[in-house]
């Protein structure tokens, strides 16, 4: 079913003031602990208190699939930036090992006639 356009307008703007009250909330509690930031667990802690409680543990558990998600990709990241000298070139061949034969060569670069 399609949405009218003042039907959505609607939807936006009050899921920007629902987001405003979070925060201004998750601000005013950082500023009564002396703190600086606003964590993720304060804005868990707001939605508690405005009582959204249904809603904060399927928000933990994608945060958690999140940061699961990141950890895992920034681990990958760092694999692909070491240095070919500092890992193993085939499975079951230690690092010592890599620089004794490559696993592949590139081909060599075709010439131009």
């Amino acid at each position: 079913a399609a949405l009218s356009e003042d039907a959505v307008e609607a939807v936006q703007v009050c899921t920007g003031e629902f987001l405003s009250l979070l925060v201004s909330e998750a601000r005013q509690r950082v500023a009564r602990e002396g703190r600086d930031a606003v964590t993720e667990a304060d804005l868990l802690a707001v939605l508690n208190t405005l009582g959204f409680r249904g809603f904060t543990d399927s928000l933990k558990s994608h945060l958690q699939r999140c940061a699961a998600e990141d950890a895992q990709a920034e681990a990958s990241k760092r694999q692909r930036t070491e240095p070919c000298e500092a890992r193993p070139s085939e499975p079951g061949q230690s690092s010592s090992d890599a620089g004794a034969a490559p696993a592949f060569a590139a081909p060599a670069p075709a010439t131009q006639p």
